[in-house]
């Protein structure tokens, strides 16, 4: 039986939607992903947070390819990073946001983002890596 992730112990540390969205901009898709796959495991729903990392990876993967397509301009580049954070960020709020406002609530504290980022180096490396052999 799962915790219910509102009642769950103060040591429950989480990412928020402001979180998602500027570490996501900063170390890649994979990042996004990533912090909604351990949200998810932190609320203690281990099936979708196994659903967010396939249907993450499978939609990030197809993304990547369609902006392949796209001529190369820095604005665009930089428009289409934005678009992909602003979309994690939004699914974040949409999916988790009831769960995390509960959270602040009870006070229990997000995760931090300096420590994110020794992950974030690894799944930018990760995403670069895959999107150039795919």
């Amino acid at each position: 039986m799962t915790e219910n992730p509102a009642t769950a112990s103060p040591q429950l540390c989480y990412y928020d939607a402001r979180q998602i969205g500027i570490l996501t901009f900063i170390f890649g898709p994979f990042a996004g992903v990533y912090m909604l796959w351990r949200n998810w495991k932190s609320f203690g729903n281990n099936n979708l947070a196994i659903q967010t990392a396939i249907v993450g990876v499978a939609v990030t993967l197809i993304i990547s390819k369609l902006a392949d397509l796209l001529p190369m301009a820095i604005w665009l580049i930089f428009f289409v990073c934005f678009t992909y954070s602003g979309l994690i960020a939004g699914i974040a709020v949409s999916w988790q946001g009831h769960v995390i406002e509960a959270l602040k609530a009870r006070g229990v504290h997000r995760d931090s983002s300096w420590r994110f980022c020794k992950v974030g180096f690894v799944l930018l490396g990760a995403y670069a890596l895959i999107d150039s052999f795919i």
